[in-house]
Parts: structure tokens; sequence; C-alpha cells
């Protein structure tokens, strides 16, 4: 499988730091391109058929966006394990390279334009992944959470036990409405992921703390459930993997848009 593929290549590659000075984006300059975060096109389809994150594990390994940088000429790579940024060094015509080092040892990569589409390529071989723009209103370097906030749960609600209780979760990660709570994400693809369930972080930015809840849709509702995970050792990166519902936390009702 590709992604299993890019994976393992990937691995080898740190951060790559570039200093940009007056340097532009070529691609943007040249009118290529008019967004800037592009996403990978099968995690793009996944999301337009409305597939929760827990549907996505054979996406698992898969880069999932490329961001170019308006100011520079560097590109953002994010995977389902890290990010790390690349030198946009030659374009010619509809191709791209970019390069980057890991010690002595060069990474280079190979965009190729495609319609309105980028074909990624690893250099010297034949596999590639496709990537497609988000609407304009995602072009920054975290648009897609902002996308996968909006394709699952942004908007207004109120809880069905308590009809006073109003709550709003925004495009950009931040809750209101809910005691002890400023912000929430929703993971997709990423290690600690469960396999069973979808998994929702709250967290209370002051005091520095986190809870994670299962969510699910319910004929039109959201319910929160608490979440028992698989061992109370808060250092196993695998505690999450096969986690239960415990006692409902909050049904949520959504107000029309």
């Amino acid at each position: 499988m590709p992604s299993v593929l890019f994976s393992k290549i990937f691995c080898f590659i740190i951060f790559y730091s570039f200093s940009a000075g007056n340097q532009i984006n070529l691609f943007q300059d040249k009118g290529y391109i008019k967004n800037n975060i592009w996403i990978w096109e099968d995690l793009y389809s996944s999301l337009a058929e409305g597939k929760t994150p827990k549907e996505l594990d054979s996406l698992f390994f898969g880069l999932r966006q490329i961001y170019f940088d308006k100011n520079s000429s560097e590109a953002l790579f994010t995977s389902a394990m890290e990010s790390w940024q690349m030198k946009i060094s030659e374009e010619t015509g509809n191709n791209m390279i970019l390069t980057g080092h890991a010690g002595k040892e060069k990474a280079e990569l190979k965009l190729i334009r495609l319609d309105n589409k980028y074909k990624l390529q690893v250099k010297h071989l034949s596999t590639g992944m496709t990537f497609v723009p988000l609407p304009e209103k995602y072009n920054h370097k975290n648009g897609l959470a902002y996308f996968v906030n909006d394709t699952y749960l942004s908007g207004k609600y109120t809880s069905v036990e308590d009809t006073t209780m109003l709550i709003r979760f925004n495009t950009d990660g931040t809750v209101t409405g809910i005691p002890g709570y400023d912000k929430y994400s929703i993971p997709v693809m990423c290690p600690e992921c469960p396999r069973n369930v979808n998994i929702i972080h709250f967290r209370n930015t002051e005091k520095k703390e986190s809870t994670v809840f299962i969510w699910e849709r319910d004929e039109g509702k959201i319910v929160l459930y608490k979440l028992i995970p698989e061992t109370n050792d808060v250092w196993d990166n695998q505690r999450y993997k096969n986690s239960v519902a415990g006692e409902k936390f909050l049904e949520l009702i959504r107000f029309p848009n």
C-alpha cells in the first residue's frame, strides 16, 4: 500500500529549517496554486462520504497534508506521526523538487501538478499520492484540523437533559458552554487513537488539563460518553487502543443553522 511505503521512507526525515528571507513560493508566484493547504485525496473523499475517525484506520500511515507558506520557499508536510519542512529547490513546468537533509543524507521529493491536483512522488519511485486543495477558508497550517471540526462537530448545541445549556463548538477548536473546558480536538489517523471508537479531547488551557471522551452520532444527536481506557497507565501509548464507553456525559442537540 503506498501509504505504508511513504511512512517507511519518511521516517528518516527530520525537521528542516530554512531561512526564507524574501524568497517566494515558486508555485504560488506563478499562479499554479490558489490554495496553500492540500490534503490526501483518500482522506478528503472519506471525510466527504461521512466516515468517522474510527473508520479511517486503513488510512493510518498516510501523509495527510501539504502546506505551502506564502512568504517562503518551504512546504510543511504532515503525516500521521510527524511533521517536517522541506525547501522548494527547483521548479520546471509542472514539476517541483523539494529537498531536505537528515544528517549527511539528502531527502528529495517531487511534486507533479495534475490539473487541479498534485501527485507527490518520492524521486526514483513509481508510487505516489494525490492531493486536493481544501476550500480557501482553511488556508492555515491548522486547516486540516479546522476542516475536521467543521465536518464532524462545529456549531451550536443544547443539552437534552438541560435545554438552558448552550454549547458552541467553533471551527478553530475553541468551545464554550461546557464547564471546565475551553478547547476541543477530534483526532484522526493518530498513533494513539482507538480503532473501535471515536474520541474527542477536551482541554482546560489554564489548568493544562485534558480529558478524553467517546463521541457517537445517534439520530441527529451527538452523544458523549466517558472513556474507559484499556489500562490506567498514563504513560502507555496503547492505553486507548481498545477503549470502551462508560457512562453518558452529554447528549447534544444541534441548533438549525
